[in-house]
């Protein structure tokens, strides 16, 4: 199936944004909903979709300034379902059944492109008309009988915004929904971080044995900061396998260090974790054995790090588990490295086991790295406790790992902390969105079983897609979008709804692909705008009074200064000298030309003559330059006309 959502209605929305509102999302068609007459009509357009491909139905935007409710709605495309509204009828219920119902009531209009039928969805509590035809309400034995539409097309939420409420994903066998934003990772990754670090089983049977409580508090410790490492690395990975162009910038050597096994336990054991593993005086036993070990290992040795880190477990997860350290010589990585390995193998066959042949194996991954890396340190002597070394490795190096990683668990990971992911803002808004569409992609490789498998259909909602993004970024960022889809997702079928506050990016989209939204009192409004705005003129679109109320594209502090100056040019209250420093000042040569004229007006005649020959070949070279785009447009019109 090749879905379209063309029309959605909203009964009412849980921030009061809109009240029975429809919004319309495709060129082809233009749709309405009677509330009073439940009538739901639908109208073909002759318009031009310039997004459709074979892989791409159709691109919208959603415009509006903040507070519009642009969030609001594309959340409520991404949660929304075709569950049918409940019949509770008992009646300490009625308030909660009929407040819930309000929210969850909505009419949605799909246009399924391998046939070009359209499919109506109706979860309200009436019957709708439409074209002579009825549609009941979509009903529980619909929904049991496996004829809900909305499972079947899977929906991905982007967002760079902090503040974004959506949470990790819903599965029934395939994506229902993920949202891939900061505050949604943790949802996300807590399964996967369980099932990579060795966890079977999240029964309560398995849960107090020693080595499922470590990959507890190690697995919920890992914040949105560990997992968007991980989702950086793996991208950086495939930028480098597959040769893709990436705008943002190519890292192409890690800087990785380890972190410590025994702080990192110590500081999440402040936590209150109810196994009997996880006690404090447990941690100081295994502490008390472990750390001989570690301080005869050479503190500068990365090796050592991983090595002593595999020890501590050993140590919190076997009580057999013991090294005698060397009294006189320090402990070689290798040799500590041998014998975990030597004690690994004499286990009986279990979870355990498994796990750490493969961690011992990891490790010997990440040694063949070091041997063939530049090692670095924060300089201080090696005596003091603060030093700190890290290894720089190519990223082609980290292939093997990555591999690992997706084939089943990872010792590694729980430690590993990458040191030049750090990047501007704008690099990182555009890091984040291209490899979490590339992570979406190839989630179930990292994820196995976990029922995430996409669906052809599925819809993108990116939410304020210019955020953070310099303008020529903006002016790039849909395009890159368009073709990455193509390139992760070769077998899907894509719809994408932005939002945006930027005019750079509206000039990628027609308006008849557009919502505008205003605000109107207390009411948020569709405002009805008529100019076209794809490939319009960036700067005709900034003095757009949508975009900016008054039409006067500078700052709202220098168009008051202004002001003031004009007034005090006409009050002839400040010298000549400093009139002309003003003036000098303004970077838009019109409003410039007209203060010099009020200020000759005003008995100072000398301004136009002072300017300098260079200031007055910039006003000719832009007025010039606006001349010839002017007249560009004029015969391309006068061509489209003969």
């Amino acid at each position: 199936m090749k879905a379209e959502l063309i029309y959605l209605w909203i009964n009412r929305d849980e921030h009061g944004c809109f009240q029975q509102e429809g919004f319309n999302f495709s060129p082809h068609y233009r749709v309405s909903y009677n509330q009073d007459t439940k009538e739901l009509i639908i109208k073909q357009l002759e318009q031009l979709n310039v997004f459709q491909n074979d892989h791409i139905a159709n691109v919208s935007a959603v415009i509006g300034e903040n507070g519009t409710g642009k969030t609001t709605l594309l959340e409520y495309l991404t949660t929304f379902d075709d569950v049918p509204l409940s019949d509770e009828q008992r009646p300490e219920y009625q308030p909660f059944r009929r407040n819930q119902n309000e929210l969850r009531s909505f009419i949605a209009v799909y246009l399924d492109h391998e046939d070009d039928s359209r499919r109506i969805i109706n979860i309200t509590n009436d019957t709708i008309f439409c074209n002579g035809e009825s549609f009941e309400p979509f009903s529980n034995a619909e929904y049991r009988a496996g004829n809900n539409l909305l499972e079947k097309i899977s929906r991905i939420y982007l967002s760079n915004s902090s503040y974004s409420q959506t949470q990790g994903a819903q599965t029934r066998g395939t994506i229902s929904n993920i949202s891939i934003t900061d505050n949604a990772l943790p949802a996300i990754f807590r399964a996967f971080y369980m099932k990579k670090y060795g966890r079977e089983s999240d029964q309560p049977a398995n849960q107090n044995t020693p080595f499922n409580t470590l990959i507890t508090i190690l697995a919920e410790k890992e914040d949105s900061k560990t997992m968007q490492m991980f989702i950086d690395l793996l991208f950086c990975t495939f930028l480098l396998q597959s040769g893709k162009p990436f705008r943002g910038k190519h890292i192409n050597k890690i800087l990785f260090s380890f972190k410590n096994a025994q702080k990192m336990l110590e500081r999440e054991m402040d936590i209150n974790y109810s196994a009997d593993n996880a006690r404090q005086d447990r941690f100081a036993q295994v502490k008390e054995k472990w750390l001989p070990i570690a301080q005869s290992i050479n503190a500068e040795s990365t090796m050592g790090t991983i090595v002593c880190n595999l020890a501590f477990e050993l140590f919190f997860v076997f009580d057999a588990f013991s090294i005698a350290a060397p009294e006189n010589e320090s402990l070689t990585a290798d040799t500590l490295l041998s014998e975990c390995e030597t004690f690994i193998d004499a286990l009986d066959e279990c979870t355990e086991r498994t796990y750490y042949r493969s961690a011992v194996n990891e490790i010997k991954l990440i040694e063949r790295i070091v041997e063939r890396a530049e090692i670095s340190s924060n300089l201080l002597p090696r005596e003091d406790l603060g030093r700190q070394t890290w290894v720089m490795a190519n990223t082609g190096a980290f292939i093997p790992i990555i591999n690992q990683i997706k084939r089943g668990c990872s010792f590694v990971l729980k430690y590993l902390a990458i040191d030049n992911f750090g990047v501007s803002s704008g690099e990182r808004a555009l890091l984040n969105y291209m490899s979490r569409l590339y992570f979406a992609s190839q989630i179930n490789d990292f994820i196995p079983n976990s029922g995430f498998v996409w669906n052809e259909s599925v819809l993108l909602l990116i939410d304020e897609i210019d955020l953070y993004l310099h303008p020529e970024w903006q002016r790039q960022i849909l395009n890159d979008f368009l073709t990455a889809i193509q390139e992760y997702f070769p077998h899907s079928y894509f719809q994408i709804i932005i939002t945006s506050h930027s005019p750079i990016v509206l000039s990628d989209i027609p308006h008849e692909n557009s919502i505008f939204l205003r605000k109107d009192g207390d009411k948020i409004v569709q405002d009805k705008h008529t100019a076209q705005t794809f490939g319009a003129n960036i700067h005709t679109l900034y003095r757009d009074a949508f975009f900016i109320k008054d039409g006067v594209a500078i700052g709202a502090y220098a168009k008051d200064k202004i002001n003031a100056w004009i007034t005090e040019f006409k009050e002839n209250s400040i010298s000549e000298e400093e009139m002309q420093k003003k003036i000098a000042l303004i970077g838009e040569p019109i409003i410039q030309r007209r203060l010099e004229q009020i200020a000759k007006r005003h008995g100072i005649n000398s301004i136009a003559e002072n300017i300098r020959r260079d200031e007055r070949q910039s006003i000719i070279d832009f007025l010039k330059a606006q001349q010839a785009a002017l007249q560009h447009q004029i015969q391309l019109l006068e061509a489209e006309q003969r």
